[in-house]
This record gives C-alpha cells, structure tokens and sequence, in this order.
C-alpha cells in the first residue's frame, strides 16, 4: 500500500492497516521533511519519498490523503506512475470534482472515492492513531465508472481497520 500525504489521515491507515495486518510494506509519499522523518520513526511507513516516483508501480492500494484541494490534481500523476492492477481511492471530503477527476485519470473503473468519518482536533503525523477508524463509518463514493470489484477490495480494508462502510452517491 502506499499512502500519499501521511498526516493524521494517512498516517492513521497506515499504522491501522499494519497493526491489523492488512499489509505486507507501507511506502509513504509527503512533501513535509519533518513529516516524512516521524512517519519513518514511528515506524508508519517503511519508506518515504516527497514526490510521486515510479515507486509507486510496486504498491496495490494508492490512497490519496493530502487537502482536498490537492487530490483531483493527483489522480492524472498517480495514473501516470501505477500499473493497471493498483487500486486508488483517496480521503476527501468532497467527491464530485473528484469523481469527475478519478473517472478521467482510470477509465478502466480501478479508483473509488472515499471519505472516513473520523478526526481529531490535531493534525499531522503526530496526531495519528491506529486506532482512529474503529467504529467509525466510512464513506465509498463509487463512480458508475467504478468496478465492482474495487469497491469490494478497498471496503474489505476499510473493515479490515474497524469501520462500517456505507455507500453513497455524491451529491
């Protein structure tokens, strides 16, 4: 899996998702030094990197949790970098200009849009929990676009890490 943006979101997959053994490696991918030096301290990630590489090819799962301004400008470079088999889904919280962007970047169904319903009143690497999902819900936001499929898989982790997962259309 490989994590893009390892704050209190991301961070709280990756270290959710490991502790649930869900997955094998986590590589990160965050534009902050001091974020990236936490996140392989606390042993979040097993790598870093500041910027999307061809690193990316070698992961499954994808999954943008950066501002959601900042995700729709993402998709088209992490299509560029993954192969057709990775699955991508992302955290935002505000899904139309996303799924019109998702649809764009994988016309072959492989991203699905999502949003946990979970926070804190702190952000950052420092905030993260591996626990931040439990019973909470998680929004999928599939695109008529979106094989079945990939739904199944990225709700089968979230559930893997605690939450319920509900289906909804953007709107």
């Amino acid at each position: 899996m490989a994590v893009v943006g390892v704050g209190l979101i991301g961070g709280s997959l990756a270290l959710a998702a490991r502790k649930a053994g869900l997955v094998e490696t986590v590589a990160g991918v965050e534009s902050d030094p001091a974020h990236r030096e936490m996140a392989l301290a606390t042993g979040m990630v097993d790598r870093v990197t500041d910027r999307l590489t061809a690193d990316l090819a070698r992961a499954d799962l994808v999954v943008l949790a950066v501002p959601v301004t900042g995700i729709a400008t993402l998709l088209p470079e992490v299509a560029r970098f993954t192969s057709g088999s990775c699955l991508v889904t992302d955290v935002g919280s505000v899904k139309g200009p996303i799924l019109a962007a998702g649809d764009a970047a994988f016309p072959d169904g492989r991203f699905v849009a999502g949003h946990p319903i979970a926070g804190r009143e702190r952000s950052g690497p420092v905030a993260a929990r591996p626990d931040l999902f439990e019973q909470a819900n998680w929004i999928v936001t599939p695109s008529p676009r979106t094989r079945a499929d990939v739904v199944d898989r990225v709700a089968a982790l979230w559930r893997g890490v605690g939450s319920s997962v509900v289906t909804m259309e953007a709107g």
